[in-house]
């Protein structure tokens, strides 16, 4: 399939359309961000949604810069890029939380409510293949189905970034190949991680939606959930496809530097489509006239970081050693307390955590030996 006739000979018209489609992308973005801050009346939903809003702000300009720039400082505006993309699926997730939390986020009553409400609406009792041969016996119910997805959508959090940094490493050292489809370099490698962790992530979205549909169905979270998925695929897996393509000869008369521009000019216009998309799905209109503006910090109006710590912190010991776990729980209660005394709501804190007590702390709930099951803990 040859692409020469698609290619004017000067590449800067591939610059300056990606600039114009970027900017557009940027500009509604920003305008919708906007709005929500005007109208920042349930902080705990919004939050999130700006979160996620900011997504393609970032890829817009990402994308822009790599094809600017060229392609040896690409891998390295990718790690920017990576680490909020999976900070985004953990954003979603924590939205999904909000709706059914409602006004009671950071309370015992919400949390209450939202185990109630899994309780109540769990439909799905064994895993989907091909995740039912990986993660054996039932779908768990209760907290610990809500321990799952916060986990499967965290490990992505954390995976994505760092494979963006063990990719820099061996690039570094001549190892990486970006788009040499061989086992002698770790492109590949990386590429079938990233893949499988992201599928993961997906899958525990995914099951969270399905058994909490009807709960949901108020905020149409079916509109919101194909956002996200589609940046996603936008950005992972169409450049992905592009180098399988153009590797194994599929794309004809195309050199690699000119299916990276191609790449990413594709990349800049899909983002000005998904920044009209998000105009309609994360509208800020439902928000109008729902009392007084709240504010509380920078980043926790933008990006939730407050909250995403304290799940952090929750599903920590799924993940890490004993030792190291509970050292990084007890450094973020000592951050909570700070927290709540910088806002002077002590009483909140003394809800907070008996909410939010760490599932290893002793009389609570103590880990199984087994490494590989990581919702699995028993009462002691």
């Amino acid at each position: 399939m040859a692409f020469t006739w698609f290619f004017p000979p000067n590449t800067g018209f591939f610059i300056v359309c990606a600039f114009l489609f970027a900017a557009s992308a940027v500009f509604i973005s920003m305008r919708l961000i906007g709005l929500h801050h005007e109208h920042f009346t349930r902080a705990s939903k919004q939050s999130r949604i700006v979160g996620i809003l900011w997504m393609v702000p970032l890829y817009a300009v990402e994308s822009f810069l790599s094809l600017a720039l060229g392609t040896k400082l690409g891998i390295y505006l990718d790690l920017f890029r990576d680490c909020y993309e999976g900070y985004v699926l953990y954003l979603f997730l924590s939205l999904m939380i909000s709706y059914i939390k409602d006004d009671d986020f950071d309370t015992k009553a919400g949390e209450d409510r939202l185990v109630e409400a899994v309780e109540k609406n769990k439909s799905t009792k064994y895993h989907l293949f091909p995740f039912s041969i990986l993660l054996r016996g039932e779908v768990p119910s209760g907290k610990r189905f809500l321990q799952f997805c916060k986990f499967g959508t965290l490990q992505y959090s954390i995976m994505r970034p760092t494979l963006t940094l063990t990719a820099i490493i061996l690039e570094l050292f001549g190892l990486y190949g970006k788009n040499i489809w061989s086992v002698h370099y770790g492109y590949i490698y990386v590429l079938a991680i990233q893949n499988c962790s992201v599928c993961f992530a997906f899958y525990c979205l995914m099951l969270f939606y399905v058994n909490m549909k009807k709960a949901l169905e108020p905020y149409h979270p079916l509109g919101k959930f194909c956002c996200i998925k589609a940046v996603v695929f936008l950005s992972f897996w169409q450049e992905a496809t592009f180098s399988f393509l153009q590797h194994f000869g599929f794309i004809q008369g195309l050199t690699s530097e000119q299916t990276r521009q191609l790449k990413d000019t594709l990349v800049c216009f899909e983002m000005m489509l998904m920044a009209l998309a998000h105009t309609h799905t994360f509208t800020w209109k439902p928000y109008v006239g729902l009392g007084t503006r709240q504010r509380s910090f920078l980043l926790e109006d933008h990006f939730a970081n407050y909250s995403a710590m304290r799940d952090l912190r929750e599903v920590a010991p799924q993940f890490l050693p004993e030792k190291l776990s509970r050292s990084f729980t007890e450094d973020e209660r000592e951050k909570q307390r700070r927290y709540a005394k910088s806002v002077g709501s002590d009483e909140s804190l003394c809800i907070e955590m008996k909410a939010f007590t760490p599932i290893s702390a002793p009389g609570h709930l103590k880990r199984k030996s087994s490494l590989f099951d990581p919702y699995e803990f028993e009462e002691y």
